[in-house]
């Protein structure tokens, strides 16, 4: 046989079949693993319609092994995360997870959705989607248990692009932040004169989520694995940034102004204070030894123009 025949028998061997596992070093099929894997490599191509442009298909993740009787010192698994298992990643707009993605960046939970092994390597794959599928399932669908009806769920999300069909917007907030979804016409109060006004600038609407369809895992096309309808909730296109403009007016064009507010919340680092303005807008101020007042508390404050953005800060003096 010549060598060239040798070379392609070569090239079309068959890969050898996948043998299904139930589990692995102590991790099953279908578990959740928590925040903490990195990404070791992120595998790109040319776009077919412009070779000019690279885009990901899939990364290998770094996933600590969780210690068992199994497994005493734990250890690390090297498996396969799809494009089309991140959670904000569809084909349709390229817009993906993997498209920022650096060599040693964190990821969030995941979920393994596979394990198998070929040739004696045991390999997997795991998603970001599914626990954040889980999560907006849960929430936007989430019972009001006085009421024995959905509760509803609002969120802020940025028009990111407009057609005679609808609106597609990213959330920015929720267990649905970063997805993109899409508002049809009919669900647009005015219609095309509502998508003509929004079509010159990035517009942040507050949209009612609601699940119309659960994802479907027979179907291979990525754009039906979930779908998001936004419907409600326009109020004749609030523009989020009118806030910042009312404060804005307030400090009658001077590069810093009175203010003053209450704390309505508090996190870790931050405290939430609901400015006493007419659209009440809720700011976040860093906690420090000079301001840490409590919850309900009247706090003075300041604002500050810095290239045309509006900074709230404490007060001097205030504590």
């Amino acid at each position: 046989m010549s060598n060239t025949e040798t070379s392609v028998s070569k090239a079309q061997a068959p890969k050898a079949p996948k043998i299904p596992l139930e589990s692995y070093r102590g991790i099953k099929v279908g578990d959740i693993l928590p925040a903490g894997s990195t990404i070791f490599m992120v595998q790109s191509q040319p776009r077919r319609d412009n070779p000019n442009v690279t885009e990901a298909l899939f990364a290998l993740l770094r996933i600590p092994v969780p210690a068992t009787e199994e497994v005493p010192n734990g250890g690390i698994v090297t498996w396969k995360l799809d494009r089309i298992d991140c959670a904000a990643g569809t084909h349709t707009n390229r817009q993906n997870f993997l498209a920022n993605a650096t060599v040693g960046m964190p990821v969030g939970e995941l979920e393994v959705l596979e394990i198998w092994e070929r040739n004696g390597r045991v390999q997997g794959r795991v998603s970001t989607r599914k626990p954040a599928e889980r999560r907006i399932i849960e929430t936007v669908n989430a019972i009001d248990e006085s009421t024995g009806e959905r509760k509803r769920t609002f969120v802020d999300a940025m028009v990111v692009d407009t057609t005679e069909k609808g609106i597609r917007l990213n959330v920015l907030e929720g267990p649905a932040k970063d997805w993109n979804v899409f508002v049809h016409v009919s669900n647009v109060p005015g219609g095309d004169q509502t998508i003509n006004k929004l079509q010159s600038e990035e517009h942040v609407l507050n949209v009612e989520l609601i699940v119309a369809r659960e994802p479907d895992r027979s179907r291979k096309n990525e754009e039906n694995r979930f779908d998001i309808v936004l419907q409600g909730s326009f109020q004749q296109v609030e523009d989020k940034k009118r806030a910042d403009a009312q404060l804005l007016e307030d400090l009658v064009g001077n590069r810093k102004g009175k203010l003053s507010g209450t704390v309505v919340g508090a996190t870790q680092t931050a405290f939430k204070v609901e400015l006493h303005t007419k659209n009440k807008t809720v700011v976040e101020i860093a906690s420090s030894q000079r301001f840490f007042p409590k919850i309900g508390d009247e706090v003075p404050l300041q604002g500050i123009i810095e290239g045309g953005e509006l900074k709230v800060v404490p007060a001097k003096g205030s504590r």
